[in-house]
């Protein structure tokens, strides 16, 4: 695989992440050196890249643009004076791209983290007159969806936002996120028991077999085999115990539209073990 040289005739950049906090990097030769892996990439960086670039892509779709594509690139700059010398860099690229798209797709990209940050971090919005109606509600649908992965969750290493490589200011990602608002919930919240049946680590999912539940007036029941997103570490261990025990567990989700899916997803809000009977433990049921 070789090295190429990129056009710089027209920069596209929507959305620029790095650590808050300049790593350890030394220049050798015009060779960066750094002190750790989490120097390059902290996962909570990765994630949110991960996130835009997925909901940018959607917003792509919904408008409609078949010449134009959501990039990302992991960019280093092996120089001297560059206090991040490595970031993730999250572009519109394609034939015909122009300045007010670019400028439209920055707009997206603050709607989208509006949830997840201070509004007063975003600064003021200034640029929401160039979406639409129909694109800010779309928007919000997404800008929950990211708020509730990264609800209750402590990103300890910073990471900067910026809203392209002229924004000098950005919004530092850090600290323990907002929890779900009522207005996130949407769907609604449910509270039931189950039994685990295995969890994913990686996918951030947990599957449960689910005794009857109880619902706000606007979510089904739950019953049965059931998978749900799980991003808290915490809960994680709670349920990889209860499974190792063969014990239930009490939890509490949230219900929410995935938009670009167009299905219902659950997310883990509250977990605990709930103590069983150990003569009752071998009476497992069968899906």
């Amino acid at each position: 695989m070789g090295i190429y040289e990129e056009s710089d005739s027209f920069d596209g950049t929507i959305v620029v992440l790095h650590p808050a906090s300049a790593p350890h990097v030394v220049n050798s030769g015009g060779v960066l050196e750094f002190e750790e892996d989490s120097s390059i990439v902290l996962p909570a960086q990765k994630q949110l890249k991960d996130a835009v670039v997925s909901a940018l892509n959607d917003f792509r779709d919904l408008k409609k643009l078949a010449a134009i594509y959501v990039e990302w690139r992991l960019r280093i700059e092996p120089a001297h004076n560059v206090e991040f010398p490595a970031t993730y860099v999250v572009r519109l690229v394609g034939a015909g791209v122009t300045t007010s798209e670019v400028e439209g797709f920055r707009a997206a990209a603050r709607f989208v983290f509006r949830d997840l940050l201070p509004q007063s971090l975003l600064g003021e919005p200034e640029d929401e007159h160039l979406l639409s109606t129909k694109e800010k509600k779309f928007l919000r649908t997404l800008s929950r969806g990211i708020a509730a992965k990264f609800a209750n969750r402590s990103i300890k290493q910073g990471v900067m936002v910026r809203f392209g490589f002229e924004d000098l200011s950005g919004a530092t990602v850090q600290g323990v996120m907002p929890a779900l608002t009522v207005e996130q919930k949407a769907l609604g919240t449910v509270r039931a028991t189950g039994r685990p049946l295995g969890f994913d680590e990686q996918k951030s999912t947990v599957t449960l077999w689910v005794t009857p539940s109880s619902s706000d007036d606007d979510t089904p029941e739950l019953e049965g085999r059931t998978e749900i997103l799980c991003h808290d570490l915490e809960f994680l261990r709670v349920f990889a115990r209860a499974y190792a025990n063969r014990s239930l567990v009490k939890f509490q989700a949230v219900s929410q539209q995935d938009a670009r899916k167009q299905k219902t997803v659950l997310t883990l809000l509250e977990l605990a073990a709930v103590a069983v009977d150990p003569a009752e433990s071998f009476n497992l049921q069968l899906g």
